[in-house]
């Protein structure tokens, strides 16, 4: 490394006998004012307040639309519920031992007796069969279905045989009787 020489007054290179260097002079200068435009941040600041002021107002009205539906199923909830406790009191009525036995009365059922237990294995009947007490209604018997009629065609023969049976009305029909196993004789 090689270091150059330094000036100095005994006459280095590079300088001429007589002149003096001089540094520049530094002076303080006055910054500079940039203004930044106000209009487009005046713009930018009011679409700013304006959109939250927007969008606060939205909310708002998003909120007090949901307190309606709100209060209303809170309504529908109470009429529904007071619904249910009357079906529910409604049930407990019927179910009361005394309706149950009035309606069975009604449809002519008797209490029964004491109860008798099949044991499966070997068959054997367990307790003693009595007879129900009370008086057993008897209900109705079906209405019998009619039996088809047959249809009476006119006959181009105009002489009729009279019926064999003698109370039978002169052109009414007798009907076949059934046979227990249910077919036509």
């Amino acid at each position: 490394m090689s270091m150059a020489p330094m000036p100095g007054p005994a006459g280095g290179r590079g300088h001429r006998q007589g002149s003096v260097r001089r540094s520049p002079q530094l002076t303080v200068v006055a910054p500079r004012r940039q203004r930044a435009a106000r209009v487009p941040f005046a713009l930018v600041v009011l679409l700013v307040i304006g959109g939250g002021l927007i969008g606060l107002l939205l909310l708002n009205t998003v909120l007090a639309q949901d307190a309606f539906v709100l209060h209303d199923l809170q309504r529908r909830s109470v009429i529904l519920g007071d619904r249910q406790q009357q079906l529910q009191e409604t049930v407990v009525r019927e179910e009361a031992p005394s309706v149950l036995a009035g309606r069975a009365a009604a449809l002519g059922m008797v209490p029964g007796g004491s109860p008798l237990f099949l044991r499966l294995p070997d068959g054997k009947i367990l307790g003693k069969p009595r007879a129900s007490r009370g008086l057993a209604v008897a209900m109705p018997a079906p209405a019998p279905t009619p039996a088809p009629t047959p249809t009476v065609t006119p006959s181009a023969n105009p002489s009729a045989k009279p019926s064999s049976n003698p109370s039978a009305k002169p052109g009414a029909t007798s009907k076949p009787t059934p046979t227990p196993s249910g077919t036509r004789r």
